[in-house]
Order: structure tokens, then sequence, then C-alpha cells
């Protein structure tokens, strides 16, 4: 301690009071459930013994049985005071106890059986912590965030700086770890938790996750068109853009990413309607800077738009959307989106309209990020500086990972609108 200069003093004072309070946590999560199970118990006491409260016996309780008293307005007051007393001390039925901290906040407890070791990241800090994953809910236990199935946005993951003394041998397997972060939708507003954790915890969460979107059976079998534990999303088949005589109409600022070749085949898939209207290029970071914020200001309300990424492994790809961005609480778009790779192949992947799952994940939209597509992985996502992004195989349109790789660095993108022609 005596060869630590302050600021690395700080730093694992900083250290050790994140454990202790992450350790705090765990304990005041056990403190709590042990404290659920005994009301628990006392209720099933109550429903065994005909509702009566633990307690000393009230006066009716102590009556005699219905057919032992003689027929009145008394007898009438004590059956009903009776049942309704039976009626409060048990819960409706399939109703769940709705626990609260003394603070009256939710308090995020389940089996403890089932939770993984996690690092819980906020900001530059990780924090120790456990994940618990359940078939109606996933739980972050020390930061209290609960993730309902119906609430559940997505996932992606988290491009972070490789150590210099990282070692490839001891990375590998089921215990290599990985940044990933979970979006939801809380109330209308959109949320969010980063954690780090093992390739093994990932894919235990995935398999959940899979089966809330109606990917995986109850019983684990393989559907059509449906990934499976161990296997990947199918993917379909492309539809080549070919190059022929239509093409897009690009008014006003060149752009630093289509080309001629791009604008016709790009004209091959998109509806003829559209494809007769002039095109604007509303947004461009070349232009308007690296914001996404900017970009949904840019963005023309109601016109159909194309976004183009370009990556600096010289990938490009994009999407069509009939709609234009915008910052959404959920999903909204419709079936003529579609997303494309450019380069180096000229290929599209329309909606799965025939997908038998719940499939109408187009366009989400949030301050923090922006995505296409859903059912396993988002087709493209890109944070709030536009500067990093992820693809992945995705089951709303089938298609595979559209950049160089699952995570990429932008390098370029761009927003084209249909004006009225």
């Amino acid at each position: 301690m005596d060869s630590l200069d302050a600021a690395q003093l700080r730093a694992v004072l900083d250290d050790a009071q994140a454990s202790l309070a992450a350790a705090l946590g765990r304990i005041e999560a056990f403190r709590i459930r042990e404290k659920q199970v005994m009301n628990e118990l006392s209720q099933l006491r109550a429903q065994v013994h005909g509702g009566a409260s633990a307690g000393p016996p009230t006066p009716s309780a102590r009556q005699a049985p219905l057919s032992a008293q003689p027929a009145g307005a008394g007898q009438s007051k004590h059956a009903e005071e009776k049942q309704s007393t039976q009626q409060e001390a048990a819960p409706p039925k399939g109703a769940q106890p709705a626990w609260t901290s003394p603070g009256a906040q939710p308090v995020y407890v389940t089996n403890i059986g089932g939770d993984y070791p996690i690092h819980i990241i906020s900001g530059s800090k990780k924090v120790p912590g456990s994940l618990v994953v359940t078939p109606e809910y996933v739980d972050f236990v020390e930061v209290k965030a609960r993730v309902r199935l119906e609430e559940f946005v997505g996932i992606s993951t988290v491009k972070t700086d490789t150590p210099k003394d990282f070692d490839e041998d001891a990375a590998a397997g089921d215990q290599a770890m990985g940044v990933w972060q979970i979006l939801w939708s809380k109330g209308g507003v959109p949320q969010r938790q980063a954690f780090e954790a093992s390739v093994a915890t990932r894919e235990a969460l995935h398999r959940c996750t899979q089966r809330w979107l109606g990917q995986v059976d109850d019983g684990g079998t393989k559907q059509k068109n449906v990934a499976v534990e161990g296997t990947e999303l199918e993917i379909a088949v492309p539809r080549n853009l070919m190059v022929g005589d239509a093409t897009l109409t690009l008014v006003g600022d060149a752009s630093a990413i289509l080309t001629e070749g791009h604008a016709r085949a790009l004209a091959s898939a998109i509806p003829p309607l559209e494809r007769m209207k002039e095109w604007t290029l509303s947004y461009s970071t070349t232009k308007h800077g690296t914001s996404l914020q900017t970009l949904y200001r840019k963005a023309v309300p109601g016109m159909a738009t194309i976004l183009l990424i370009r990556d600096f492994g010289g990938y490009t790809f994009g999407c069509y959307t009939p709609d234009s961005w915008r910052v959404s609480p959920r999903y909204y778009g419709s079936g003529e989106t579609f997303v494309f790779q450019l380069e180096p192949y000229r290929v599209a992947y329309p909606w799965r309209s025939m997908s038998k799952e719940k499939n109408d994940y187009f366009q989400y939209g949030t301050p923090e990020c922006l995505a296409v597509g859903g059912l396993g992985h988002f087709a493209i996502w890109v944070d709030a500086d536009l500067m990093q992004g992820s693809s992945g195989t995705c089951g709303t349109f089938g298609s595979p990972c559209l950049a160089h790789s699952e995570d990429f660095k932008v390098h370029v993108v761009e927003m084209w609108q249909a004006t009225q022609g």
C-alpha cells in the first residue's frame, strides 16, 4: 500500500466499495427471499385452516356451524363476515404476491439455483453481480432490473477494447468472456443494461429469449425455420439485386457511398411508386457529423427511407423502410421493409411474411440506438454516436451478417428519402 499513489489507492478503494455493495445486495436479496417464503408459508397455513388467522380465534371463528344455528339476521351477518375474511386471506387464483421493499420499490429475487455470475457494467465500472433467468423474466439482482417477456426487445453485443495481455487460449471455450447489452421497454420508456458474462451464460440467456420470441417450443424440439440450442437461425435464399434499366433519381448532394450501379440495383427491389420519386440525401455523417439524434432530426416524417452504411471492412449494406426513422418505445414499420448488401455482393432479404412466429420487428429507434429486425439478432444495429455497430443472423428477414464481421466500426452513414416527384 505504501508504494501506491493517490490515484491507484482511490481505484483500489472504489473496487472494494463496489464489491462490498454487491455482497450487501445479495445478502439483502436472500434475506427478503426468506421473508417471502415465510409469508407464503403463512398464507398456505391460513388456506389449509379455512382462512383462519394464525392469531387468537376471533368471535366469528368460534361460532357453531351454520346448520346448528338458528336462521336469522345475525347468522347471515356472521356468514358474510367469515366469507369476506376468507376472501381477503386467500389471494386470487393464479395471482402472484406483489412483494415490495420497505421503500415501496419492487424486490427482484428469484430461485437461487437459477442464477449466473456476471459483471454488471455501469459507465466505466464493472460490479460483480448475478443474472437470474426464468421462463417469465430475467433479473439483474444487484441493480434490481427485471426484464419481463412482454417487455423484451433484443440483445446486442458491445464492442470493447482488447487488453494488451489478452490470452486467446485462456479465453477459448464456454468460459470465454464477452460484453452484451439487453434492451427492453418498460412503460413505454426504452431501457438497457450492459453486462459482461461467459459464453455459457450468454447461451443460457439466448435460449430463454429465443423461447420468448416463439422460436423454441416448450419441449425444445426444432420447428421449421427456427433456431434451437446449439444451432443457428436458418438463412433465407437471398434475392439478387439485378442491375437493369430502372434507376433511382438522386438529387441534391452527391453520395459518398452509392454508385450508379448501386442505384440501379436498389431500384429493382424498391416498390415502383417510390422508385419513380426523387431521392434526397437527408443525412450523412460526412456532412452532418456522427450523431443519431441529428439523423432523427433530419428525417422527414412519413417518407420512405434508404439507410446506407459502409464499414471499415469495405462492406456496404443497409435497409429500405417505407417509414422514416424516429424515436419510438416499440417496433414500428411494415412488411415492405427489407435489408440488403451492396458490397461485396448485391443481394436483398425481404420480410419473411410466412413465418409462424410473431415477426413484425421492422424498425426500432431510441436515443441510444437504431436497429432493424429481430428474432435472434438484429439485422443492423448502430449506437448513438454512429461509430459502432453489429449485425447477425436475423429471423425477421432470414439474413446473415451483412457487415464484414458481427461487430463492426462505422465508416459512413447516409439516409436517403423519397420526395414527391
